[in-house]
Order: structure tokens, then C-alpha cells, then sequence
């Protein structure tokens, strides 16, 4: 006799068709808000997946849609897609910080310089910036060199004013070395709403 048929294989179990019993004790489904936790929900068995699926069956027979009343709606009209622009770099906190100390020095240069005691006695107290003669006229201020005639449908702001802002027309002679006609001299508001512009404009270009 060998030892299989002395120690015959055991016959299969019958598998159980009743769902197991949740091991949740009753402090955790109070806990869970008096449900049963997800881990310790009873899995369904293949009759009960069998007899959902015929159910999902039934609802989309023909029978079924032969008596759906038909889509009437207008459909749903999709978004026309927006034309590409060009990525704008994300700014360097370093860099930035460089670049406003170096402005920094440069400007505090020039108010040391001779061309800033020229303009000062220049503008005498009065705004050099050109004013457009129609309020509704876009730009509204725009700076252009002193030794150059006023464009047509602008004129010379002349307003007095006691805390005059220096305005450059060009970076090229920056920091002391500037020419009296790089420079335009007026009030805080026509020399915000310029750089306004400018910025407005440099926007323009960089998402274009």
C-alpha cells in the first residue's frame, strides 16, 4: 500500500450561499454613525451580480426605447478654442531683486547729477507732460521730449505742482549720465497714467 491511498485527499466542501456576518463591533459602527464600515460590508455573491446585471439589461431593451421620447433640445454648443499665446516666464525673485537694487543706485545717481539740477530749473514747478485736448482721446497723457513740437491734438499740461516726478525717455545714458531732453518732468498723476500705458503695452507684447 503507498501512502497516497493510505492518506486519501479529503472531499471539497461545499461553499456556503449565506453572505458572512460583519465582525464590526457595535462601538465602531457608532463611531462609523450607526453604518457599517466599508471594509466590513459582506461582498455580494455571483447570484446577486448576475441578477443586478439582468436588471441593467431590462432597462435598455428596445422595447424600452422605442417609447423614450426623442432629444428636442437645442445641443450644447462647445466653446471656440482660445489662440495661442506665447508662455510668460515666471520672474526670478533673485533676479527682480538685482535688477530694482541696480535701478535704485542708478536713480539716486542721476538726482545727484548736473542734468537733474537742469530739468528742475527747467520745469520750474509746472508738469512737462502733454495732455490730449479731446478728454476721450486714448492715451489720455503722453511724454515726448521737450525740444520737440507737441503732436497734433496735444498740448503742454503747465500745471504748478510741489512733488514733481522725473519720467525717462531712454535708459541708453542711465544712471548720471543722462541729457536734459531724456527727461520729462511732471505731476505723480500724468507720470502714472505714462507707465501705465507702457506697462499695458509691454503686456501686448509679450502675450502676442
Amino acid at each position: 500500500m503507498t501512502l497516497a491511498n493510505a492518506c486519501p485527499k479529503p472531499e471539497p466542501r461545499e461553499k456556503s450561499k449565506r453572505k458572512p456576518v460583519s465582525k464590526a463591533s457595535p462601538k465602531t459602527i457608532a463611531k462609523n454613525g450607526g453604518k457599517l464600515p466599508f471594509s466590513s460590508i459582506a461582498k455580494p455573491t455571483p447570484e446577486e451580480i448576475r441578477e443586478r446585471q439582468e436588471q441593467k439589461r431590462k432597462k435598455f431593451t428596445p422595447a424600452v426605447l422605442d417609447g423614450l421620447k426623442p432629444y428636442t433640445s437645442m445641443p450644447r454648443q462647445s466653446s471656440p478654442m482660445p489662440e495661442r499665446t506665447k508662455r510668460i516666464p515666471k520672474v526670478n525673485p533673485k533676479r527682480a531683486a538685482k535688477r530694482d537694487k541696480g535701478y535704485a543706485a542708478g536713480l539716486k545717481r542721476y538726482h545727484a547729477s548736473e542734468t537733474a539740477k537742469i530739468v528742475k530749473a527747467r520745469a520750474d514747478g509746472r508738469c512737462e507732460f502733454l495732455v490730449a485736448d479731446d478728454a476721450e482721446r486714448i492715451p489720455r497723457v503722453i511724454a515726448v521730449r521737450v525740444d520737440r513740437p507737441a503732436p497734433k491734438g496735444y498740448s503742454r499740461c503747465n500745471q504748478p505742482c510741489r512733488a514733481m516726478q522725473d519720467h525717462h525717455l531712454t535708459y541708453a545714458r542711465f544712471g548720471g549720465d543722462e541729457l536734459p531732453e531724456d527727461i520729462v518732468r511732471g505731476e505723480p498723476g500724468c507720470h502714472e497714467y505714462v507707465e501705465a500705458m507702457k506697462a499695458a503695452h509691454r503686456r501686448r507684447r509679450r502675450s502676442a
